[in-house]
């Protein structure tokens, strides 16, 4: 998918901003269908800082940053309590096409990649832990009329 309307290209070195390269990317994290995520590092902070690029598609960015924007009306009402949101987005083009870039913390494993970390399966208590509050967290979103489109075998 690597063409125009698809994703955009990225190498490990490369630098992403709508303005002076201020993201350096360092580690593929996933993909789906319409985007890749990718570790970077925010050089344009006093002491660097982590942070993870979701980088959609060229034929989605419109549709993803109208989904982030009505998100973003929720976040500052405080209507979606603590679920995590992203710091920033922006745009950029490339030679598929306008991407939308979603800049967002970066928090850690998910509960499968920790488990296959630790060569055993999750504690019954915190499988069941981490199934609430995936729960609770798509009841919120449901809520407010927001649905969650991507597989959660990753959570």
């Amino acid at each position: 998918m690597y063409r125009p309307g698809g994703f955009h290209l990225v190498h490990l070195g490369d630098t992403l901003d709508d303005g002076p390269a201020r993201y350096k990317i360092v580690h593929k994290l996933g993909f789906g269908g319409f985007s890749t995520v990718w570790l970077a590092r925010d050089e344009h902070v006093f002491q660097s800082k982590w942070v993870a690029l979701k980088i959609s598609t060229a034929n989605q960015w419109r549709m993803i940053r109208d989904k982030q924007d009505a998100i973003s009306t929720m976040y500052g009402s405080g209507a979606l309590g603590n679920i995590t949101g992203y710091r920033r987005m922006f745009t950029f083009e490339g030679p598929n096409g306008v991407h939308l870039c979603v800049v967002l913390p970066v928090l850690g494993p998910s509960a499968s990649d920790l488990s296959r970390g630790l060569d055993c399966r999750l504690r019954p208590w915190l499988a069941r832990k981490v199934g609430y509050e995936v729960a609770k967290a798509l009841a919120k979103l449901h809520s407010h009329d927001l649905c969650h489109g991507g597989t959660l075998h990753q959570v």
